[in-house]
């Protein structure tokens, strides 16, 4: 059933609203005469979509609509209204209505029309959602799994898995508590939020939480996972309710721990929107805790290298199944997209309405968008799945520069003979530079790789003369999402670089150039002999190695 609630101050209309919707679709419809009252009633009851009347006193449509858009960006909202005027349907649709449906006719089909319409920005709305949820998923997933595999202390480990979470998955807090020194009690060991100071706790680790607190303690003593899919309605929070509320938090659950088959704590999760937890979020949380507890449990037993092998063989089968199944929802996915994208220039050629062919553009740049963030997961699942090895600087960007059509540019490449340890997409790491540097370099004539040697590290520098990097873009441009392009390229160069602990920042000056500078580490760098042979001596100190490409 879809649970729906309609704002409309005219009680006839409310009545007979709820009485079709009920009556010819799969809905549940809850009703309000106004904005005000709406929102108190969405701070208590969870709804699936908001039918909104536009002319109400104190509060109209449009006001309506964006104080829901503020607080529930993702509920799917839907005007019903007599207005039809082209700046009300222009406006709501710049502040997120889905569907803005005008009243009048024959009220059957008019609203079977409008159940069809809630259906729509319903279906729509979840399915958007959960593409961007699963990538969020994987994400957290692989990069646990990772740290996993690198992190040899219980703390710093359970202290990253929970960073991972809020970061990169969405989650508005996530800690993680162990047996503790009290009896009854959990030691909060890891905590990240988003929330600046919740008022429950756990606040900072070392904190102790008593057993009973749900969702953890029915984990704790039950050894199973538990789920409060909607905070506002769970009886079992009884004093939690109000702190958890106050904090932001709309629904929760907690995984265990296990070393073997016992107990020994549980990870939980905190998210701002209710029933955050669906059945898919949950296999793949009960696969991040199950890994976590395998390194738990080998760092217990003070695990040889065997072990390590073992675990290591685990995680990478366990990323193998996890590439798997996003290979074949990126590709059901993309075909669905191009479907769709299909559909719509069908529209667009059929129309002849300039308003509807405006709106059809729209939603196919949008379209276009989904399509480009799909495709770009097949880059980003493939960082870190291979072993990092060590690779020479001048034959890679020399292989990326016959790859790369730099027409009349100048691409030297004045590198000693030096290789670097970094994860095997390094070559895509100078693809997007040189890429970057030729899409966006306006006055470009000359591309240069070179070295500089300090103390403790090697710099690898790729500069040009090009119109350069505004000083306010510097950082933002290695964003996930930023940029003129697909918003992805500098982002996949700092993960690949990353993964062997290799930074990259831009150090250029706007007007003369883009300066891009990647600080290896003293142990990630190295000289190469003639003989192809590994020198003592650190990279950086041998003899010119020049290579001039036009």
């Amino acid at each position: 059933m879809i649970s729906v609630l309609y704002v409309d101050d005219d009680p006839a209309l409310r009545d007979i609203g709820k009485l079709f919707l009920e009556k010819i679709g799969n809905f549940t419809v809850e009703t309000c005469n106004s904005g005000p009252e709406a929102l108190e009633r969405l701070e208590l009851v969870s709804y699936h979509a908001v039918l909104s009347d536009y002319d109400m006193p104190e509060m109209n449509g449009i006001q309506f609509l964006k104080e829901v858009r503020s607080r529930y960006p993702t509920l799917p909202f839907v005007i019903f209204t007599g207005r039809g005027r082209e700046d009300v349907v222009v406006e709501a649709l710049n502040n997120g209505v889905d569907f803005y449906l005008q009243k009048g006719g024959e009220p059957k089909s008019q609203f079977a029309e409008l159940s069809h319409k809630i259906k729509a920005a319903v279906q729509r709305r979840q399915s958007a959602e959960q593409i961007k949820h699963l990538a969020r998923l994987y994400g957290v997933l692989s990069r646990t799994n990772e740290a996993a595999t690198n992190i040899r202390d219980r703390t710093a480990l359970l202290t990253e898995a929970c960073q991972i979470a809020v970061k990169e998955g969405g989650f508005q807090m996530v800690w993680a508590g162990l047996g503790g020194s009290a009896p009854g009690a959990l030691d909060v060991v890891a905590h990240c939020s988003n929330v600046g100071d919740p008022s429950l706790p756990p606040v900072v680790p070392g904190d102790i939480l008593p057993r009973g607190a749900p969702p953890t303690g029915i984990t704790i003593a039950e050894g199973r996972y538990y789920v409060i899919a909607d905070i506002r309605e769970d009886r079992q929070l009884a004093d939690y309710k109000d702190q958890l509320m106050a904090s932001g938090f709309r629904s929760s659950a907690a995984f265990p721990l296990r070393i073997g088959e016992r107990v020994i704590g549980a990870m939980t999760f905190h998210a701002r929107e209710p029933r955050f937890f669906d059945e898919e979020e949950v296999q793949l949380l009960l696969e991040l805790t199950d890994n976590l507890s395998i390194a738990l449990e080998l760092m217990e037993r003070e695990q040889d290298i065997t072990e390590l092998r073992q675990m290591g063989d685990a995680l990478r089968s366990a990323n193998n199944k996890l590439n798997l199944l996003n290979n074949i929802i990126r590709h059901d996915t993309l075909n669905t997209v191009a479907g769709l994208l299909g559909l719509e220039d069908m529209a667009l050629d059929i129309t002849q309405d300039a308003e509807v062919t405006d709106l059809l553009t729209l939603i196919k740049g949008s379209t276009m968008k989904i399509q480009q963030q799909i495709t770009f997961t097949r880059e980003y699942q493939n960082i870190g799945i291979h072993s990092p090895q060590w690779q020479e600087v001048t034959e890679v960007v020399e292989r990326v520069g016959a790859q790369v059509d730099h027409r009349d540019i100048t691409l030297a490449i004045e590198v000693k003979d030096t290789e670097i340890y970094a994860d095997p997409l390094l070559e895509k790491v100078f693809y997007n530079l040189l890429d970057n540097a030729l899409r966006y370099g306006e006055t470009l004539t000359a591309i240069r790789f070179h070295t500089q040697e300090l103390p403790d590290s090697l710099i690898l520098i790729c500069e040009d003369d090009g119109v350069g990097v505004p000083a306010h873009l510097k950082k933002r441009i290695f964003e996930q999402g930023y940029g003129k392009n697909t918003g992805q390229g500098l982002f996949l160069v700092r993960e690949i670089l990353a993964i062997t602990g290799i930074s990259i920042t831009e150090t250029g000056t706007q007007g003369r150039g883009a300066r891009f500078e990647m600080i290896i580490p003293r142990n990630g760098s190295r000289m190469v002999m003639a003989n192809n042979q590994t020198a003592t001596e650190p990279a950086g100190t041998g003899s010119d190695h020049a290579v001039i490409m036009r």
